[in-house]
């Protein structure tokens, strides 16, 4: 009996370890794939998206990493109606991500600046309208369930182009 409570009990103090903490630092790299909901005036749809970030500078305004990186993602509006709508979104982001120390837990928040581009069609006509440069914000936060792997939850919101577009986004990241 004891020489089964004991590896047991090893076990479980192993599988209930505290993840030790998680910070994007100086030359650490970020990838990840995200599934998520685009907002525009029109209606909502389905998005998908990726983007990668690397740590540049380490304690930057006290307790904040400065990252920098790419992020892309994919609309399509048309969900079964009489045309077709999708926007696809390519471009940058740097992101001010704070080192709380001991957590999981890593907020981040910064700038996107990228290019938007919209495409249109139906039956007489079809094209790409209002496409462009465009800038925005985004906040976010990733929680560390391995020093390798995250979850990402994400909004961002653009200005340029056709107007305002918003999007949610949750996803897996992956550290390295």
């Amino acid at each position: 009996m004891k020489k089964t409570l004991l590896p047991a009990a090893i076990a479980l103090a192993a599988l209930s370890a505290p993840v030790s903490a998680y910070t994007l630092s100086e030359g650490d790299n970020v990838v990840g794939g995200t599934v998520g909901f685009g907002f525009t005036t029109l209606n909502n749809a389905l998005t998908f998206g990726a983007a990668y970030e690397r740590g540049l500078i380490d304690d930057l305004f006290s307790d904040f990493n400065f990252a920098v990186g790419a992020q892309g993602t994919y609309t399509d509006y048309s969900g079964g109606l009489n045309y077709s709508l999708s926007h696809t979104f390519i471009g940058a982001q740097a992101n001010l991500h704070y080192d709380n120390g001991d957590s999981e837990l890593q907020p981040y928040g910064g700038l996107v600046l990228g290019y938007n581009n919209w495409s249109y069609g139906d039956d007489n006509i079809s094209g790409s309208w209002g496409s462009g440069i465009s800038s925005g914000l985004q906040v976010g936060t990733r929680y560390y369930f391995s020093e390798e792997f995250a979850a990402n939850v994400r909004w961002n919101t653009s200005l340029g182009g056709w107007g305002t577009f918003s999007q949610l986004n949750v996803g897996v990241d992956y550290s390295f």
